[in-house]
Order: structure tokens, then sequence, then C-alpha cells
């Protein structure tokens, strides 16, 4: 699903704006952001998530499969 996040020819243009992150813990996060594709605004905002990982913050696999959407020809993953 990341591989086809990447490469898809609609979701390569879209642009993320973190706007604000509360930290829930020392292992997750709330992260609020306005979603872009060409400098356009789509989407509803999201409140989206991040986890710690060996002292490295990635966003969710929750907040990635939501945006799977916005691509011509990307498959959810199982864990969506």
């Amino acid at each position: 699903m990341i591989e086809a996040l990447v490469k898809d020819p609609e979701t390569r243009t879209l642009r993320i704006r973190v706007d604000a992150v509360t930290f829930t813990s020392d292992l997750h996060a709330r992260v609020d952001y306005t979603l872009f594709s060409d400098a356009t605004k789509v989407g509803p905002d999201g409140p989206g998530a991040s986890v710690r990982q060996d002292d490295t913050w990635k966003i969710s696999a929750k907040t990635v499969c939501s945006l799977t959407k916005y691509g011509k020809d990307v498959p959810q993953a199982p864990i969506c």
C-alpha cells in the first residue's frame, strides 16, 4: 500500500501541512493537518495519529489508510 501511494500519479501531488501536534503519551500523538493537492485544499482536514517507534515518530497505519482514497489505483492493505 505504501509503495502504491508513493507511485500513484494522484497521490504523488498530495502535501500535508501539520497544523498542531498534541502528545497523548510518550508513544502516541494526535496530529491535526490540512491536506493539499497541487496547492488546492482537498478532503476534510484530519486529525491523524502518529506513533513513536525506535525513537522515530511515524504516521500511523490508520492515517495512511485514510489517504488511499485520494489515489487512482491504491489498494487498501488488510490492516485498513
